[in-house]
């Protein structure tokens, strides 16, 4: 399916107009890689990262012994990341960042583990917002939570065929 050059460029104008009257100036977007979330300040949620390891598909003992030492090491530096938020320190910091690279930087001798590590390894500014904005979130479960209503009803309803149906649809949920 190809792109709405229209809604593209719609999307594009709100956001310079945001932009251009100071708004949200200091915001941080939050997703799981969606491109048309890659805007201003972004962040990628961590279970992005492990999800992407963990659907590789593997075929021996030894690549499957690679992904999970990887998932394994993904969920522990998570789980300190989590602990960063909680209590700060310049110390701390310089260690996950340090840390960060022993674990996205290494080399597994699967070759499509080692291209995810690379890939997600260049995404670490992304992946590590919540060094420097500790307030962001590591994950989207709050704004997943918001919307759940809204996507259980256009799925109940099998969604709209017609945008005269969606601007009904967004009329109803939001009055």
């Amino acid at each position: 399916m190809q792109p709405d050059p229209v809604r593209i460029a719609t999307e594009g104008a709100l956001w310079g107009a945001v932009i251009e009257h100071g708004l949200l100036l200091d915001a941080v977007v939050l997703s799981d890689d969606a491109g048309q979330f890659r805007v201003g300040k972004h962040a990628l949620r961590w279970v992005h990262a492990e999800r992407l390891v963990n659907g590789l598909d593997t075929f021996n003992a030894a690549q499957r012994k690679a992904v999970d030492w990887v998932r394994r090491l993904i969920w522990w530096f998570y789980a300190d990341l989590k602990l960063y938020a909680e209590a700060l320190t310049a110390e701390r910091k310089a260690q996950l960042r340090r840390r960060f690279d022993r674990v996205f930087d290494r080399r597994t001798r699967f070759a499509p583990l080692d291209r995810l590590l690379r890939r997600l390894h260049a995404r670490k500014s992304e992946l590590l917002t919540v060094l420097d904005r500790p307030e962001v979130p590591l994950h989207t479960n709050g704004s997943e939570r918001d919307i759940r209503c809204q996507v259980t009803r256009r799925k109940l309803s099998g969604g709209t065929v017609s945008d005269r149906g969606r601007d009904c649809q967004v009329s109803v949920s939001s009055g």
